[in-house]
């Protein structure tokens, strides 16, 4: 395990919190097994709060992103940002300026509130040599447009035109009736 000491700069998921630097410890705690370690947040939604802090959620505090890569920060759920330039020296660690893709506009991020972005991967299904993304909306041969319900029957993806989750329409069905199917 790593020790940390008075004065060391640490990253952490504890509460979503971002980078601090260590306060006090590590010290003992009468509730937890665990040695502690009193911390200063830096950034993230306690910031300027000491906290306490188990020593399994700290690590040393090294991130690094390049130009373009997509990230989140700490405390914005749902955000996600571009990074634009960085990393440039800073009082508590490195920071970056990153661009929000939800407003266009550019701030300065601490290189530890940032985590990389993971997008979802694609739902999709695979019938008679097509693949279907499950999460698009498809036109038939006559113009109707169906999406997918999120249900299955029998391991077929159900289809809607009328938004009714509860449609027992099947892909391989609404293909033979209706197909060939084109994304919207």
């Amino acid at each position: 395990m790593t020790e940390f000491k008075v004065g060391d700069k640490v990253a952490t998921t504890l509460f979503d919190a971002t980078h601090g630097v260590v306060v006090y410890g590590p010290f003992a705690s009468a509730g937890l097994t665990a040695t502690n370690l009193l911390v200063e947040l830096a950034d993230g939604p306690r910031s300027g709060q000491c906290v306490a802090m188990l020593v399994r959620y700290a690590k040393p505090y090294t991130p690094t992103y390049a130009p373009g890569t997509e990230v989140k920060r700490a405390g914005y759920n749902g955000q996600t940002y571009t990074v634009d330039a960085g990393p440039f020296p800073g009082n508590l660690g490195p920071f970056y300026v990153v661009t929000s893709k939800y407003t266009g506009k550019s701030i300065s991020a601490s290189a530890s509130s940032l985590r990389p972005y993971a997008p979802k991967p694609a739902r999709t299904y695979t019938y008679d040599g097509v693949t279907y993304d499950l999460d698009a909306k498809y036109r038939d041969r006559v113009g109707d447009v169906y999406e997918f319900t999120g249900k299955y029957i029998n391991g077929l993806p159900t289809v809607t035109m009328y938004s009714d989750v509860d449609n027992t329409d099947t892909l391989d069905d609404t293909v033979r009736d209706y197909g060939p199917l084109t994304r919207v």
